[in-house]
């Protein structure tokens, strides 16, 4: 551990030699960056919310699966046992809410820009009526919702397309 490590040898080691990476160096800090998002260029296409992303998960379950989010925010409940933890994923289109005390996923923003997809192939773009074909009569709809609250999820529409959608967990 790392404090042992410091008190046996009496100096913090020099991270940036160890990784051979000087965090100066524009070249190799931009070079890495856009290995990382290369890497997971098709990864954005292969979310599916239901399946592989959903509400119920683990906090270490969906880093695993999403990686380190871009940012946290920390709204803080009634005691700590029910503060809640937004992590947004702005290369996925995502923004994760945890409520400490369960440290699982209870509600999924899907952004505008989400590129996977939903259980049963729908995706934002599509229309309405593909959407109401592919997951049946939803419980309500009007101009600017269509939502199925068995299922947790309420889809926001534009001009009769998906626009983006929550997914709540219904625990």
């Amino acid at each position: 551990d790392f404090e042992e490590f410091i008190a046996n040898n009496g100096y913090i080691p020099d991270l940036e030699k160890q990784l051979d990476l000087s965090f100066n160096d524009t070249q190799q800090v931009n070079d890495l960056e856009k290995k990382s998002l290369n890497s997971n260029a098709d990864h954005l296409k292969d979310l599916i919310i239901g399946s592989n992303i959903k509400t119920g998960m683990s906090v270490k379950l969906t880093i695993n699966t999403l990686g380190f989010p871009d940012s946290f925010k920390v709204e803080r409940g009634i005691n700590s046992k029910q503060d809640r933890v937004s992590m947004t994923y702005l290369k996925h289109g995502l923004i994760v809410h945890v409520i400490n005390e369960k440290k699982r996923i209870d509600l999924i923003e899907i952004l505008p820009q989400f590129k996977g997809k939903f259980s049963k192939g729908v995706k934002l773009g599509d229309s309405v009526g593909t959407l109401v074909k592919k997951f049946g009569t939803p419980k309500s709809i009007d101009s600017s919702s269509v939502n199925y609250p068995r299922k947790g999820i309420y889809f926001k529409i534009q001009d009769n397309i998906l626009f983006s959608a929550r997914n709540i967990s219904n625990n």
